[in-house]
């Protein structure tokens, strides 16, 4: 099965909404795929409304998402099973204290199971404002090498910050838990020109061969006299590892298309001596 995330957002009246969609391919086991749309209500607290529609044609099994604000996790009801068509919606009461002004970041992590209960992980981000819109905004990219079967690559972020800021702000990298990564939080200092850059390394532990996955930066700092964060997106892309047997034939042909080079250089010689 290969899961590829795209978003839209918009407004519903005072809270904040977002629409992901995740698609599946063909596979002999059939598809799964979800069309996530959450809502942010903020004020007392916050509450997560997550609808999770079935847009493939296998049912999916112990469906269950994990809602994450700064470290706060919050694990809504397992759902058994979600079958292909069906809707189901996931209210989680996130936390109840009223956060500081600021722009936030709510994570949800969708995990479920195939008809062979392997495991699943996919992720949906959903941005909001509390008590303040600063049209401050640090943006950036995740370079993300292909991962061949269970190998590993190294994931570059390139972060732009606004030039007049040069303060340091907080990174916190989110995968699927097939993923590990070797550092998922560090800081980072913008340059004169709000420029500032890192690399860490990934490895797959359980994603199979032709997924692509998403993988989320939250990227956290000043905002002038409230902290914002923002995201910063990539996609992982898992491949089968080279076919060995093939390699070795290619060798094979390669060094026989040599050996007869040689030979006939080396008749083309002794014609020339005759």
């Amino acid at each position: 099965m290969s899961l590829f995330p795209s978003s839209r957002r918009r407004r519903l009246g005072g809270a904040a909404a977002l629409a992901l969609t995740l698609t599946a391919s063909p596979s002999p086991a059939g598809t799964i795929g979800f069309s996530i749309d959450t809502t942010v209500t903020t004020g007392p607290g916050v509450r997560l409304e997550i609808r999770v529609t079935h847009t493939g044609d296998e049912a999916a099994r112990e469906v269950r998402p994990t809602v994450l604000l700064g470290d706060r996790a919050v694990r809504g009801d397992k759902l058994e099973i979600l079958r292909p068509g069906a809707s189901h919606v996931w209210d989680v009461p996130v936390q109840r204290p009223n956060l500081p002004p600021g722009h936030y970041v709510i994570v949800t992590r969708l995990g479920y199971a195939d008809a062979n209960a392997y495991p699943f992980e996919v992720l949906a981000a959903s941005p909001f404002d509390v008590g303040s819109r600063t049209a401050m905004q640090r943006r950036g990219t995740l370079a993300v090498p292909a991962i061949e079967g269970n190998g590993s690559a190294h994931v570059k972020l390139s972060l732009q910050t606004p030039k007049d800021t040069r303060d340091p702000v907080d990174v916190r990298i989110i995968a699927p838990t097939g993923l590990r990564i070797a550092r998922d939080r560090f800081t980072l200092e913008p340059g004169a020109n709000g420029r500032a850059e890192a690399e860490f390394g990934i490895t797959n532990r359980n994603i199979l061969p032709g997924n692509r996955v998403e993988m989320l930066a939250l990227v956290t700092g000043p905002a002038g006299e409230v902290r914002r964060t923002d995201v910063v997106r990539g996609i992982v892309r898992v491949v089968d590892p080279p076919d060995p047997v093939t390699v070795d034939l290619f060798v094979k042909i390669l060094l026989a298309l040599v050996v007869y080079l040689i030979v006939l250089e080396l008749v083309a010689g002794r014609r020339h001596e005759d």
